[in-house]
């Protein structure tokens, strides 16, 4: 997405499509692009990584993976910074205490001398990372706690609920929280998603080295300095052009429409130059079929809208999104108005790229809406795309659906 004037958090893309898999529907992507702070302008970072060395650690993919980008990290770091490696196995250790970001050497060595072996004691690893970020805080400074584990918090607090509540209490002392994950056999991805929303971070996924490079490469000057906070979306549907609706994408994050002009409701966070889509399949109002009944979707009536203002004939949707400043705890409010005369007959690159992502991943989860399961179609899609790959992603987007195909011609 393009990048938001210097005087605004982020910048707003909204398409409305034909959705690619089901031809008699629409598809509207929304997308976001956090503003983008150069790592000199940015406020002083102090950061406690918090490493899991549990003897399920121990495999090429996962610790001696994570020491690698690690290493990464440490050249990026500033006088001004102050790192902290806290890590958990059967118990707690504190490999370094407030350390500024200058004493590269100590910070190699110390990462140099982590390995794996022993259970896992999550909940005691997360106290104490706390406790050092809470110790070393700085006032307006981007304070993080920083967890890479493959998920598997098997002593301790290993009750999802305990450790979420656990992490939102932390949250207010204002110490965020990050997750990067590893490993594949026991990687608990609903966990991780679920404490990262808690502590009003974001969460990696890490498959080789080229991810973690991609990742790490720049932690401090990405996603891990929080743009805006506190980010809802609403979406307004003129019922004389929308008879339904699904949300694809953060459908575990539904919200009322109450909740979205309450301040003391929670959103998500849009970090430094981080981009964001959610996708929304629309059934039209002169359609036929039926809304089937679904969480994350609902028939669309006169009763229902009945709430808001009614919308012009020619308007298709509203969009609304809501923010705080991260210094802030009041919301502020933008508004983005789609008419029926917006429907694209041709997609964008973005669109093609961002929907086949997704086509993929509702195929591999084996969704009840798709009446056929065609690899080969997204394959194409993709293809499409590889016109606009500046750093490589389509490429090695599609290099992962051909593996796909493979096992599953």
């Amino acid at each position: 997405y393009k990048k938001p004037p210097e005087d605004e958090p982020f910048t707003l893309y909204s398409e409305l499509g034909i959705c690619p898999w089901n031809l008699k529907r629409k598809m509207l992507m929304i997308g976001f692009r956090g503003q983008e702070i150069e790592l000199g302008d940015q406020p002083p970072a102090n950061v406690v990584f918090l490493i899991d060395v549990s003897g399920s650690m121990s495999p090429v993919d996962r610790l001696p993976l994570l020491k690698k980008a690690f290493k990464m990290i440490t050249y990026q770091l500033r006088p001004i910074d102050t790192v902290s490696i806290v890590t958990y196995a059967g118990g707690v250790g504190v490999h370094l205490d407030g350390v500024k970001g200058d004493q590269t050497e100590t910070i190699i060595e110390a990462i140099d001398s982590l390995s794996a072996g022993g259970s896992t004691y999550g909940s005691g690893g997360i106290v104490k990372a706390y406790e050092i970020a809470e110790k070393h805080f700085i006032e307006g400074g981007n304070n993080r706690v920083v967890l890479a584990t493959d998920g598997d918090f098997n002593v301790g607090i290993s009750d999802n609920d305990q450790l979420v509540e656990l992490i939102k209490e932390k949250k207010e002392t204002g110490v965020f929280l990050s997750a990067y994950g590893v490993g594949f056999s026991n990687y608990m991805d609903e966990r991780m998603e679920q404490i990262t929303n808690a502590g009003n971070g974001t969460y990696f996924y890490i498959d080789g080295p080229e991810e973690a490079k991609r990742a790490f490469a720049n932690v401090f000057s990405g996603s891990m300095l929080a743009i805006a906070k506190d980010v809802k979306l609403q979406i307004q549907f003129n019922p004389k052009h929308v008879k339904g609706y699904r949300l694809i994408g953060y459908d575990n994050r539904v919200m009322s429409n109450e909740d979205f002009h309450d301040d003391t409701k929670e959103g998500g966070v849009l970090g430094n130059g981080q981009d964001m889509t959610a996708f929304i399949e629309i059934i039209p109002a002169d359609s036929s079929e039926e809304v089937p009944p679904i969480p994350e979707g609902e028939n669309i009536n006169e009763e229902d809208e009945s709430e808001f203002e009614p919308l012009e004939d020619d308007v298709y949707m509203v969009v609304r999104i809501r923010y705080k400043d991260p210094d802030s705890d009041e919301s502020k409010l933008v508004e983005n108005i789609l008419k029926k005369s917006d429907i694209r007959q041709i997609p964008s690159i973005k669109y093609i790229f961002a929907s086949a992502v997704a086509e993929l991943g509702l195929l591999l989860r084996h969704s009840v809406y798709f009446e056929e399961r065609d690899i080969s179609k997204i394959i194409e899609n993709v293809k499409k795309a590889l016109q606009s790959d500046p750093e490589g992603a389509v490429k090695d987007f599609l290099e992962m659906v051909e593996k796909a195909h493979d096992l599953n011609p």
